[in-house]
C-alpha cells in the first residue's frame, strides 16, 4: 500500500508544477490533461493491486483447505503402511 500512496504523492507533487507562473495557459492545459491521464493510470494500478491482494488471500485460504483435506485423507489407517510391493 505504501507504493500506491507514493505514486499518488509523486503525482500531487508534479501537479504542483502546473501552477508555476512562467507556464502559459496552453502549457498548463496540456499538463492538466497529462496529469488527469496519470491519475486514471494510478487508480487502475491501485484497483489491480487490490484485486491481486484479494486473489492472494483466496489462494492462501484454498491452499490451507487443501492441506487439511490431504492430511485427513492420508491419515486414514488404510493408507498408513499399506504400500503394495510390485512383483
Amino acid at each position: 500500500m505504501e507504493e500506491q500512496r507514493s505514486l499518488r504523492e509523486k503525482l500531487a507533487f508534479l501537479r504542483g508544477y502546473t501552477v508555476a507562473p512562467q507556464l502559459s495557459t496552453e502549457e498548463k492545459e496540456i499538463f492538466k490533461k497529462v496529469f488527469d491521464f496519470l491519475e486514471a493510470a494510478v487508480s487502475s494500478i491501485e484497483e489491480l493491486n487490490d484485486k491481486t491482494d484479494n486473489l492472494d488471500a483466496v489462494c492462501d485460504y484454498l491452499e490451507g483447505r487443501m492441506e487439511t483435506v490431504e492430511d485427513e485423507l492420508y491419515s486414514k489407517s488404510e493408507y498408513i503402511g499399506d504400500e503394495k510391493e510390485e512383483v
